[in-house]
């Protein structure tokens, strides 16, 4: 009897602690497994006489280029492809469309084409070991496209003209320098290009047509974020871009081809401008869209109110992916932080109407997510810093682990989806907070921003004050802090977790920068040469010089004593921008060390985790490592 009674308490004990461990580390697994996997569908395209619609499923294995059939019945997938297809066109014949695709996350994409019956698919650019880019696509030229491709020197990309039809392609127009945005004007001629100078300056030139010569417009401040050229007027005469106004908030600016003088766009003083509506055929700017709590509209010359006024008559924040040509059809996407985003189709008429094309995710639409709130911080020097906090979903009165998330630059910046990574963490027990830091930011300065004297000081002190901020907001148990950080986000978390001040229980670094003694001259020559202006514009140390070695983590790292926090070291086997051998490096030092760290090769894949299974792995094993740190007695 007492042995039978013995086996129910151990037998209860193990129940007790398997809820435990399930409400701390985890959560439905089905619901987790959900949040992260492939998308059922999403980037929703109508055709340009609005007649089809295309869209991203999955289909073998991974994403592909889907026909929607009528009434959303009888889908056929086109692409057959193994490795997901991240993004699609139209061409202007509504008979094809086009596609990029690497290998393995190289970012050697290739430009395909696809007929709609989904029997014909083609290379446009079959070269080994090159890098193509769309530049551009014109209604006037439904034959043609215009590509940037890195054939003739790997260092720089010209641009080609490509037929549609018989996939001749030729040389359009010569690389002037260190072009890294071209803009092609009504006519589907190369009018525009913004360059990076030698001195980290960006340069807007600018030729007439039919000529080879380029001609200095006007300059940007290097440490200005990356102005983004959007398109001519029909006439030539103006064009429109975006770029930092002075005190720091993107605006959308006209800039007058004959005189030179530019001219804001107004829409909500101090902030920044996330979306432009353009004309789909003229170019046009119709409307613009700020960034504050919510995306919000601003439709230049009153047009368009009155369709604002009927698409919001559900949750989310709108957003338009692409219209027809003659703008009778409107894909409209609405966008929560607590919903997966959906898709729309509005038909202008007499009788206006939506359909429902699909949603993202819509296995979640019932399940109940934590609302994110913003903040905004005093960083170190009183610099302001931005960030996102998701509670977590637990017993409010317990203190809960936290997860402070550094991001891999602008391209990360907060929107208004649902942050699916950040509700996969708060699901399991974790407060989550996200940093969006103007440290790292898309200027030429970048690269020569890590390689600032006090760069990985300030960042230390950064951090260690956004996990005050949330120890004084009650949001955290200070036992249990850990950080997840992506690029050059890891660089500055692996900084900040090598000082004396570190606040973290554990690190997990995905593609992150280690060592930048070694880190340029491993890259590609097309990068490399990029990535060379960061340190012309330093200027105090030549590359490979140990200075750089020293002020990384893989230098700092060589003072630790008596160091106790885990560092999990995550890298894409075929990263092209950050390679592999920076974590490696780093992994080997640590345990030399006797410093707690694990190396994971996430294999097939790049700096992007595209791949379904392979985020599935990345996830899994950051929870089973926070689980394996977190000190006992504080869940």
């Amino acid at each position: 009897m007492k042995k039978h009674f013995f086996q129910w308490q151990v037998y209860a004990c193990f129940i007790f602690l398997t809820i435990l461990c399930t409400r701390v580390i985890g959560a439905d697994t089905a619901i987790l497994k959900r949040l992260v996997q492939d998308k059922r569908s999403t980037s929703y395209r109508v055709s340009p006489d609005g007649s089809r619609i295309a869209f991203l499923a999955p289909s073998e294995g991974a994403i592909n280029i889907w026909l929607r059939g009528d009434g959303g019945r009888n889908n056929r997938a086109l692409t057959r492809e193994t490795e997901s297809v991240v993004d699609f066109q139209w061409q202007y014949d509504n008979e094809h469309l086009l596609y990029f695709q690497d290998q393995n996350g190289d970012e050697n994409g290739h430009l395909m084409q696809v007929d709609l019956r989904g029997f014909n698919t083609r290379d446009l650019t079959p070269f080994r070991g090159i890098q193509a880019h769309l530049v551009g696509l014109s209604p006037l030229a439904p034959d043609q496209v215009l590509v940037s491709m890195n054939l003739d020197d790997r260092r720089r990309h010209d641009v080609y003209r490509i037929d549609l039809q018989s996939g001749a392609l030729r040389l359009d127009t010569k690389n002037p320098g260190n072009v890294i945005q071209w803009q092609v004007d009504a006519d589907f001629n190369i009018r525009a290009a913004l360059s990076m100078s030698r001195e980290g300056e960006l340069e807007l030139l600018l030729k007439d047509p039919g000529s080879e010569a380029w001609s200095l417009e006007r300059s940007f401040p290097k440490e200005q974020i990356l102005p983004e050229l959007l398109g001519f007027s029909p006439d030539g005469m103006t064009l429109w871009y975006l770029a930092a106004e002075e005190g720091g908030a993107v605006v959308l600016w006209e800039w007058m081809t004959a005189t030179g003088e530019s001219r804001k766009i107004q829409g909500v003083d101090k902030q920044n401008v996330r979306d432009v509506l353009l004309d789909p055929l003229q170019g046009v700017p119709e409307g613009i869209a700020n960034y504050g709590p919510q995306r919000a509209w601003h439709m230049l010359h009153g047009a368009y109110d009155s369709i604002l006024n009927f698409l919001r008559f559900d949750k989310g924040d709108l957003f338009f992916p692409n219209r027809s040509l003659q703008r009778k059809h409107w894909i409209v996407g609405y966008q929560d932080a607590q919903l997966p985003t959906y898709y729309q189709l509005y038909t202008a008429a007499l009788n206006q109407k939506v359909t429902l094309l699909g949603m993202e995710r819509p296995q979640l639409r019932r399940q109940a997510f934590r609302p994110s709130s913003s903040q905004e911080i005093k960083g170190a020097g009183d610099q302001p810093i931005s960030l996102q906090f998701v509670p977590a979903l637990s017993d409010p009165l317990q203190p809960k682990p936290l997860l402070v998330r550094v991001m891999d630059g602008p391209a990360d910046f907060p929107g208004f989806a649902l942050d699916e990574w950040a509700q996969y963490f708060s699901l399991q027990g974790f407060s989550v907070m996200t940093l969006f830091h103007p440290r790292v930011s898309a200027s030429p300065s970048r690269d020569a921003g890590l390689m600032h004297p006090y760069w990985a000081e300030q960042w230390n002190q950064d951090l260690v004050l956004a996990v005050q901020w949330a120890l004084k907001e009650k949001q955290c148990d200070p036992a249990n802090v850990f950080c997840l950080a992506t690029g050059y986000g890891a660089f500055a978390a692996l900084s900040a977790a090598f000082q004396a001040s570190n606040p973290f229980r554990g690190v997990v670094c995905l593609n992150g920068i280690s060592d930048l003694g070694s880190f340029q001259n491993e890259l590609s020559p097309f990068l490399s040469s990029m990535t060379q202006l960061g340190f012309d514009l330093n200027g105090e140390k030549p590359m490979g010089d140990p200075y750089w070695t020293a002020r990384s983590p893989l230098g700092l790292c060589s003072g630790l004593e008596n160091y106790s926090t885990a560092i999990l070291l995550a890298h894409g086997e075929n990263n092209p921008r950050i390679p592999k051998m920076q974590s490696m490096r780093l992994h080997e030092e640590l345990q030399k060390r006797g410093i707690e760290s694990e190396y994971l090769e996430l294999k097939h894949t790049g700096h992007q985790l595209v791949q379904e299974k392979v985020r599935l792995q990345f996830l899994s094993r950051v929870s089973d490592f926070m689980a394996e740190q977190m000190v006992p007695g504080n869940p």
